[in-house]
């Protein structure tokens, strides 16, 4: 990623990069309207997933904001760039073009660092993703309505519209789905025509003809197909579990009937039953998969959670190891962390109170509570899920999610999942502190003059609260913030974990359907795989003591398999999540 060279030149924004103007100067609103936004809501749709290759100076996206209140429909939009433009750029972009440049987008516009983020404006995500074209196109595993192909003109910026480029946007573009350019390049148009666009030139009145290009036909198979997602219609959906992961997903899916089954007599009752704990991120390798999802999803969860009013002062985090140290120093390029010595500060991260939480996202969602209700069975049949409780009542859904926590190696037993037993110790609030801390131990904000201090880790144990484990909170904080500790209480929670550390989510079948598909996965894995079956059974588990940062943009992710838009995170992080990814691995090395 490059930071844009961005220059007034005669009154206009001039890209040094490209040696060109960022539109037509003669009429630069009449250009991106009748162009792009126009074509683009022309539809009977009521809703609009829109890809733009270049967010450049943000208009395309500033006027469909204009144009979806105006015709009164709902969109998406997901845009690459590659030359990031700083805020007061597109503050003076907004302001000299009279649009209306959002708080909320500008609270949130992200720093000058590579990766994918998201900006919630009203009912409008914008997802902006800041990578190469092509290496972002192909991290994309989704089908638009809508491309906008605007990144200055081929001969200024060719890789945009490249033969590889077009192959890749097909991928990404539903059949009959539209892509739009204000080019009319004869090399772009043979690249567009080689790839099945039916394509249609039009003119609005200034100095060159421009693209509407139709895709007439697309081929769904790809090599990772048994990752596929199969989108369902539905609109009774149940959920199993009412902790952080349970929350999150009955909030995404506030539009739906949605219906929360707990086995207890208390919502969040579990390994989400603690007064506060901490949002962070695991500081890792940047270049790992595991460390580059969990600065995405916790970077995701902190704007969530404060617009929803809560506040986060951020966390101090500290490397008491060598190879936490070495980590540290891999993050040192990272603008999301500022080192202090052997401390790394996230200004993002904070103490949050994890009952209170649950409570206000599942009020907002209005779902329907089943408390002392556990869940023995659910069954897959004639396109519904059938749930049966320990008293043997029915209940019947179009879709199940199990968020269910560590008692999820009970339903799932083919997933490698374990359990950890974590004890928190309460703390009295002897002295204000702002931050939250984390070591050896962890030191949250003060909540009603009391700190959470944790945590001591048992694996696949059962046992109570005691004072031995308080000691162990109390004694591993000492080591590094010497001061009077009074504990006054003390909680456990179980956590389940997957056996690669990442969370297991999406569509859910049983190992012996993958085996049966895929029985020949040694020999054919650099082949095209046909698309497995659909599931209505999800699972959302095993994010460990992550939850407060992976468990939102993965409830984005099962979403998105009943809305039909994207899930905001790149198909890298999607496979890594998949719970089909421990039998794949097993038939792509030949052991089944």
């Amino acid at each position: 990623m490059n930071l844009a060279k961005t220059i007034l030149k005669s009154g206009e924004f001039f890209s040094l990069d490209f040696d060109d103007f960022y539109y037509n100067i003669k009429d630069p609103l009449k250009e991106r309207n009748e162009i792009y936004v126009n074509n683009a809501f022309d539809t009977d749709k009521s809703h609009i997933n829109i890809l733009e290759f270049g967010f450049g100076l943000g208009l395309n996206f500033l006027l469909s904001l204009k144009k979806a209140k105006e015709c009164n429909k709902t969109f998406t939009y997901t845009a690459i760039e590659n030359y990031y433009q700083d805020i007061n750029t597109l503050k003076d972009v907004a302001k000299k073009f009279n649009l209306d440049l959002a708080d909320e987008f500008i609270q949130n516009y992200p720093l000058a660092q590579k990766g994918s983020y998201l900006i919630q404006i009203n009912n409008t995500r914008l997802n902006l993703i800041f990578a190469d074209i092509n290496e972002a196109l192909n991290k994309i595993d989704f089908c638009f309505d809508v491309i906008f192909a605007d990144g200055f003109s081929p001969n200024k910026n060719s890789q945009m519209f490249s033969t590889n480029t077009i192959k890749q946007a097909k991928k990404c573009l539903k059949q009959d789905g539209i892509l739009l350019s204000y080019s009319s390049n004869s090399a772009f148009l043979k690249a567009l025509e080689e790839n099945d666009f039916l394509i249609k030139k039009f003119s609005i009145g200034l100095k060159r003809e421009s693209t509407k290009a139709i895709l007439k036909s697309k081929d769904d198979k790809n090599l990772t197909n048994y990752f596929a997602k199969n989108y369902l219609k539905v609109q009774n959906i149940a959920i199993i579990g009412s902790g952080i992961c349970a929350a999150n997903l009955a909030y995404e899916l506030r539009d739906f009937n949605v219906s929360i089954f707990e086995k207890n007599s208390t919502i969040a009752s579990a390994a989400s039953s603690n007064k506060i704990g901490n949002l962070s991120a695991l500081i890792q390798n940047p270049a790992s998969l595991l460390g580059e999802f969990s600065f995405f999803a916790y970077l995701q969860s902190s704007a969530f959670y404060k617009s929803l009013g809560i506040k986060l002062n951020g966390i101090l985090e500290h490397a008491f190891n060598d190879e936490l140290k070495k980590r540290f120093l891999l993050q040192k390029d990272n603008k999301y962390i500022k080192h202090i010595f052997d401390f790394a500060y996230l200004k993002d991260g904070g103490s949050i109170r994890p009952q209170e939480l649950c409570k206000m996202l599942i009020n907002l969602s209005k779902a329907k509570i089943f408390l002392n209700t556990y869940i023995c069975n659910a069954k897959e049949d004639n396109n519904q899920v059938i749930l049966t409780d320990s008293n043997d009542n029915k209940y019947y859904f179009d879709a199940v999610i199990f968020a269910s926590g560590y008692e999820s190696m009970y339903y799932f037993k083919s997933l490698p999942l374990s359990f950890q037993r974590g004890q928190v110790s309460y703390v009295k609030d002897e002295k204000q502190c702002k931050i939250a801390l984390s070591s050896k131990a962890y030191l949250s904000t003060a909540a009603n003059g009391i700190r959470a201090l944790g945590a001591t880790y048992l694996r696949n144990e059962i046992k109570s609260a005691n004072d031995e484990d308080d000691l162990i909170n109390k004694n591993n904080l000492l080591e590094f913030f010497d001061r009077k500790i009074n504990i006054i209480d003390n909680n456990v929670g179980y956590r389940s974990y997957s056996s690669d550390r990442f969370a297991i989510v999406g569509a859910y079948l049983d190992d012996s359907e993958y085996i049966t598909k895929y029985k020949d996965l040694f020999w054919t894995k650099n082949k095209t795989q046909e698309k497995i079956q659909q599931s209505r059974i999800f699972v959302n588990i095993a994010h460990g003591s992550r939850a407060f940062s992976t468990s939102l943009c993965c409830a984005r992710l099962i979403s998105s398999y009943f809305k039909n838009t994207p899930s905001y995170m790149f198909s890298t992080y999607e496979h890594a999540l998949h719970p089909a990814r421990f039998i794949i691995r097993k038939l792509k090395k030949g052991l089944i």
